[in-house]
């Protein structure tokens, strides 16, 4: 577990895919579906739609120590129902059509709601260079994203990886 600068712990950084033909059809980068994490939580969470793949959706969240309903979430397994609102939500991120370079900035988690962006204007063919920071190398989670297509910059804040910055 990795302690936030909140005094909070992070227990682990979890993606989970969902079969959602009737989101994945409509999602925009940026928008964020509304779950169900048990019945312990009576209002729907809202996750950012990290990736869309086909009939797909992943969400990227972080589970937190005292995170009740998203680490009821973090133990489903393949096969496990999962109560989803049955549309995306937000107005989600938008690219000008005459753009020929995205730069992206993300922040810890913040990097969730972005890949789902990186991935559109790497489709579109333009040239993706993201700045990611994070407290340390051990909440940096490069292998999801799409390495080969993009330029990445990291910083972290203890200098355990990439320059050293806030």
């Amino acid at each position: 577990a990795q302690r936030h600068r909140s005094g909070r712990y992070i227990l682990s950084a979890q993606l989970i895919w969902l079969s959602c033909p009737e989101i994945a059809s409509v999602a925009k980068p940026g928008q964020f579906a509304m779950v169900n994490c048990g019945q312990e939580c009576v209002l729907l969470r809202p996750l950012s739609i990290h990736q869309v793949e086909k009939d797909r959706i992943a969400l990227h969240f972080n589970v937190w120590e005292d995170g009740k309903g998203i680490e009821w979430l973090a133990r489903r397994q393949i096969g496990d129902g999962v109560g989803i609102l049955d549309k995306p939500l937000g107005n989600g991120y938008w690219i000008p059509p005459e753009s020929h370079k995205l730069l992206v900035m993300a922040g810890g988690i913040g990097i969730a709601s972005l890949r789902f962006l990186v991935d559109e204007a790497i489709t579109r063919g333009l040239a993706v260079t993201l700045l990611c920071g994070t407290p340390t190398k051990h909440r940096y989670h490069p292998e999801r994203l799409p390495l080969d297509k993009i330029k990445l910059v990291t910083v972290t804040e203890d200098g355990s990886i990439g320059t050293k910055g806030f």
